[in-house]
């Protein structure tokens, strides 16, 4: 969805991503919901090279390079980028709430407890 593709059901091949994103000078670890993951790799440095100026659907500030797989290439996103603070800051909302919500839930169950 964050890059306007159309939205897939989840389904058994879908995933969590656990990504960590600066927010503010700040490491902040969460999940990204991905339609499948394919593959999982280590590049060294020397096989990312800079992110390609045409032929890709996603927009040049949101990709870190591009990695070398053998004859494959696979475009490397920057989380950071790909998750603005407008992203991060919905989450953050999230969290607060949830943890409000946890919070009165205790609060209830503490009162009728009392009762």
């Amino acid at each position: 969805m964050r890059f306007g593709l159309q939205t897939c059901p989840v389904t058994k091949t879908t995933c969590i991503v656990v990504v960590e994103v600066e927010q503010d000078s700040e490491r902040t670890v969460m999940g990204v919901i991905a339609d499948a993951v394919n593959q999982v790799i280590d590049l060294a440095p020397k096989d990312i090279e800079e992110p390609p100026a045409f032929g890709t659907r996603v927009r040049l500030e949101y990709l870190f390079g591009m990695g070398k797989l053998g004859k494959k290439f696979a475009l490397i996103l920057n989380i950071d980028s790909v998750l603005s603070n407008t992203e991060l800051l919905t989450v953050s909302t999230l969290q607060a709430e949830a943890v409000d919500a946890r919070g009165e839930a205790g609060e209830n169950s503490g009162d009728s407890l009392e009762a």
